[in-house]
């Protein structure tokens, strides 16, 4: 019956005579969107998974949901994709990011997101490496939970001093998780929602109001 009904809606719309045949067009965009995310929501409840990493999940799929409704209400030829999302240009588990956005072929920004126990945790996170080498150091930006951007930001600030003399490369990679953390994605007008870390884990665990 829901499925029926979501069917019917963009159908409604469009023999409407006050909606344009656009307008119908992107209310069908948009419920394809939700659809996708209602979908991937519930897979990631559905594992045995700690309430942590569900939340993260979870915070992957509502960032790049939120930016495309957005995009798709601001008519912007732009799209965010995870690796779950279908049709994504993005390899499953890559190594670099969480979350793509494109438009046509072209990739605009590559965006490493984390939702750790604190800002320091998740800072730390975001700045880690392997065999010396920043792990995130081709992320454009790196999306954290709303509630933890500014203690995230201070706490690069404080191991980017700490460690300018004895270890350059982690204050070289802390200093760009200061300058380029944020709590949503903005690309050419359209942004994301953000999202705190307590929600992302009543999203990822489907217990969110």
């Amino acid at each position: 019956m829901e499925d029926q009904t979501r069917k019917a809606v963009p159908a409604a719309v469009s023999v409407c005579p006050i909606w344009t045949g656009a307008a119908a067009e992107k209310v069908g965009q948009m419920i394809h969107q939700i659809d996708q995310s209602t979908t991937l929501m519930q897979r990631i409840a559905s594992t045995a998974q700690n309430k942590a990493i569900k939340g993260g999940f979870a915070a992957e799929a509502w960032h790049a949901e939120t930016f495309n409704l957005d995009a798709i209400l601001k008519d912007k030829d732009v799209r965010a994709f995870t690796d779950t999302f279908s049709n994504s240009p993005l390899p499953r588990n890559h190594t670099t990011h969480d979350i793509v956005v494109m438009k046509g072929d072209e990739q605009l920004l590559g965006a490493q997101l984390k939702y750790f126990k604190d800002a320091d945790a998740t800072q730390k996170a975001f700045r880690s490496s392997k065999d010396g080498i920043h792990r995130y150091q081709d992320s454009d930006l790196f999306v954290g939970p709303s509630d933890q951007i500014e203690g995230i930001r201070q706490s690069a600030q404080r191991d980017v001093l700490k460690n300018q003399q004895t270890r350059p490369a982690v204050s070289e990679a802390a200093a760009k998780v200061r300058d380029k953390t944020a709590g949503s994605m903005e690309v050419d007008g359209a942004a994301s929602t953000p999202l705190s870390k307590r929600d992302a884990e009543q999203l990822g665990t489907g217990s969110a109001e």
